[in-house]
């Protein structure tokens, strides 16, 4: 009877090894391609067995994490972007379902007609955000930045400027030209942010 049940933990043992190593091929495949839009030699993968699979790096010289999530059954990426400004905020689209922000931030209008009729902003100071987005070179970088498709939500918090990107659900993989351009609209919004852009 010992023997009926060790083999059937090895058994399932196997199975489970099997589903693992099928899902960390797949992660590999779909997220090393990524690697490619960091500084040279600067990336890695890290897939854990529990947990969510990170790509860390740097970007111009800056720290850089994208964490490959899954919300309601849509693949996304979660992108962080190290940033000396100072200014907490979360902005989405309007119409999208309301952040849980892990800092209070109040609802507030930006005072731009052609921002505040298609995004949502909340902050912990508004008027500095509104200051900081009425310097024409930190706005546009918002705008480009908002602008780019999939983008989901972007928000400031504790050193960290961060941006959801969905996926393409046509593709399996992600669309490495477009997750560029965010990465790099991110870029020019955090230098404008600090007051360097």
């Amino acid at each position: 009877m010992q023997s009926v049940w060790l083999i059937v933990l090895v058994l399932v043992a196997l199975q489970f090894g099997f589903l693992i190593g099928f899902w960390q091929r797949r992660q590999r495949r779909r997220l090393t391609p990524i690697l490619q839009l960091m500084d040279p030699d600067s990336g890695r993968l890290n897939l854990p067995l529990v947990g969510t699979p990170r790509l860390e790096g740097t970007l111009h010289r800056r720290q850089l994490r994208i964490d490959a999530l899954e919300r309601r059954g849509r693949p996304q990426l979660r992108i962080g972007l190290s940033s000396t400004a100072s200014i907490f905020f979360t902005i989405q689209p309007r119409g999208a379902a309301k952040a849980r922000g892990r800092i209070r931030r109040l609802p507030i209008v930006l005072q731009d007609p052609v921002l505040d009729e298609k995004f949502r902003f909340n902050c912990n100071s508004p008027e500095r955000l509104r200051a900081t987005f009425r310097r024409p070179q930190a706005r546009d970088c918002l705008l480009a930045l908002l602008l780019v498709p999939g983008l989901a939500q972007a928000d400031s918090e504790n050193g960290w400027l961060e941006a959801n990107l969905l996926s393409n659900p046509q593709k399996d993989g992600w669309d490495l030209p477009r997750l560029r351009k965010l990465l790099e609209r991110l870029h020019r919004l955090a230098l404008a942010l600090e007051g360097r852009g």
